[in-house]
């Protein structure tokens, strides 16, 4: 009993630092919601599904933000269904935390843009042992992260625009279920010239040459 206080308090002091509800002036803790991974793909869903979470008593919705929506054409940024989300949330006197569906989401690669998806040169994947191909960007490809950088900071430059106060979104899940399927590490040529590169620094500063 004594933890389930502390964790409530702990829940309730976070929330009124963090994420006020300027509409009411109170803290507010989350009562919160995730929705599906394809629920928020288009400005119909969202008018639908965002009413129906404030009809189950939530106060904050967990909603997907897609990379592949939000840069179809590399450069060139749609930001219509972040931009929905906030006003529906804000006419429902909801709270959102956005979670990035960037370069990995549940380990794969699916949500990224399709001009991302094709260009394995400029964006290389993660391989198995065997030399396989998987659709896993690599981690240890530089364009890989400055791709992914670009877009998601952009998105929470546009987010600080469009929520000054931060009335609707409290919050930023930078990413999701990041992991490694099929094989427990990257074996692509540039993984291994990251690992030899380590594990020769490793073994140097343990056994130091005379």
């Amino acid at each position: 009993m004594k933890r389930l206080i502390i964790l409530i308090i702990a829940l309730i002091t976070t929330q009124s630092i963090f994420a006020t509800d300027r509409l009411s002036l109170l803290p507010c803790p989350i009562l919160g919601g995730e929705l599906s991974n394809s629920a928020a793909t288009s400005v119909e869903d969202i008018d639908e599904v965002m009413p129906r979470m404030k009809a189950l008593g939530l106060n904050t919705v967990l909603v997907p933000a897609y990379w592949e929506l939000m840069e179809p054409v590399e450069g060139t940024f749609d930001f219509t269904l972040i931009d929905r989300t906030i006003d529906v949330a804000r006419q429902e006197q909801l709270h959102v935390v956005f979670l990035w569906f960037g370069v990995w989401k549940n380990s794969m690669s699916c949500y990224t843009p399709s001009w991302f998806k094709q260009d394995t040169k400029r964006f290389p994947r993660a391989m198995t042992a065997e030399g396989k191909q998987m659709e896993i960007a690599s981690c240890f490809s530089d364009n890989v992260l400055q791709a992914d950088l670009k877009a998601f900071s952009a998105l929470m430059r546009h987010i600080r625009e469009k929520d000054p106060q931060r009335e609707v979104v409290i919050m930023m899940q930078i990413e999701n279920e990041i992991g490694m399927l099929e094989s427990a590490r990257d074996h692509s040529p540039l993984a291994g010239t990251s690992y030899q590169s380590c594990w020769a620094q490793s073994v140097q500063a343990r056994h130091p040459r005379p």
